[in-house]
């Protein structure tokens, strides 16, 4: 008999035995998932939606790939390295932490960054992508940073890391 637990969206996995990416819904069902197995197997999936053409051209000009139907792909290995890494509820000393509230808002504003950088090549062919939402807080002078890994040959743009860093 296999034991199991129940998450906040209602989602029954299985405490031990499960090897597959498991798709959620929405950004919450996905952070409950990273909540309760810390981010490690079985991997947790949400994939938003597909870039819109104005997006997909910006995309295109920075890494030189056509970047129609490309997908972006939160899985639970980015959310749990930003929260690891940003957030003071999972232990960090950032000075400007993330919250989960914006990490739930991030399938909706991550549509519309304002700027688009290729960073530096790390372990794969592509360049990840630096893009700065249009988050940045007037009030607090912050700006959301959302590092992608491209990957061209699944036409996926997935979540490596995100953190806020002062304006300027």
């Amino acid at each position: 008999m296999t034991s199991s637990t129940t998450v906040s969206s209602g989602l029954i996995l299985p405490a031990i035995g499960l090897n597959v990416h498991q798709k959620f819904p929405d950004m919450s069902a996905l952070l409950a998932h990273v909540r309760l197995t810390q981010g490690h197997d079985p991997k947790g999936v949400c994939e938003p939606g597909k870039l819109r053409p104005p997006l997909a051209a910006r995309v295109q000009a920075v890494i030189g790939l056509d970047a129609r139907d490309f997908q972006l792909t939160l899985d639970s290995y980015g959310v749990r390295h930003a929260f690891a890494g940003h957030s003071q509820e999972w232990g960090s000393r950032d000075q400007n932490p993330l919250t989960e509230a914006g990490m739930l808002a991030l399938p909706d504003w991550i549509f519309v960054p304002v700027a688009l950088a290729a960073g530096a090549p790390a372990r794969s062919a592509q360049p990840p992508l630096r893009w700065q939402p249009e988050t940045s807080s007037e009030l607090e002078q912050l700006m959301t940073v959302v590092i992608v890994e491209v990957r061209p040959r699944y036409r996926r743009l997935v979540l490596v890391t995100m953190f806020k860093r002062k304006n300027g």
